[in-house]
């Protein structure tokens, strides 16, 4: 929405002439096109490693600020990183970290490689999907082959339900990671069959 585009236009202008800001990156609702009228603008400011060192030496990781922002009950919500930090969450960074990019924009850049750097957090890299799949299915089997048999040998409702729901998940992630990679995935489960009288009551 326009004043939302007009409260980071402004957000840009006050930093863009500090030489330890690298850039900034929009993420958030606003970057996946999800915002509400009175969304706040959330964004990754990207500075020199000395500059982030500083800051968390002194705690400073995050802030809000009001710049520009002239509808109720919103903020510029601002995260700090470097390019070390973008760096390993592109290498190493885990699922909640990559999701926080997905959509990402670079809003502001006076380094090359950032749009790069950031198109690749956002995506799981492919020598990681071996061992994606392989945790998968070890979650398939420790569902299926022992708490869903548990369930049923004590009767236990909750248990068998639990234990239908995660090792469904854990197959269904299984098999799509397999699908990415293009290959197959042997997932030999063996349980007890549940009785069905123990899904009611």
């Amino acid at each position: 929405m326009q004043h939302h585009e007009l409260a980071l236009a402004a957000y840009i202008d006050d930093v863009r002439n500090d030489p330890e800001v690298l850039g900034i990156i929009l993420v958030g609702s606003l970057a996946r096109g999800a915002e509400r009228e009175s969304s706040d603008v959330d964004v990754y400011l990207v500075v020199t490693d000395a500059a982030y060192e500083r800051s968390a030496d002194a705690g400073k990781f995050a802030w809000t600020a009001r710049h520009g922002l002239d509808y109720p009950g919103s903020y510029i919500d601002v995260k700090l990183v470097s390019p070390g930090y973008l760096t390993s969450a592109a290498e190493h960074g885990d699922d909640p970290t990559r999701a926080s990019f997905a959509g990402a924009r670079i809003a502001f850049s006076r380094d090359e490689s950032l749009d790069a750097v950031v198109a690749a957090i956002s995506t799981l890299p492919e020598a990681a999907w071996g061992e994606r799949i392989r945790s998968h299915v070890a979650q398939a089997l420790l569902y299926g082959g022992y708490f869903l048999a548990q369930g049923d040998d004590r009767g236990d409702a909750f248990l068998v339900r639990h234990a239908a729901v995660h090792l469904t998940l854990a197959a269904a992630r299984a098999a799509l990671a397999s699908a990415h990679v293009r290959g197959s995935v042997p997932l030999t489960i063996r349980a007890s069959r549940p009785d069905p009288t123990c899904w009611s009551g």
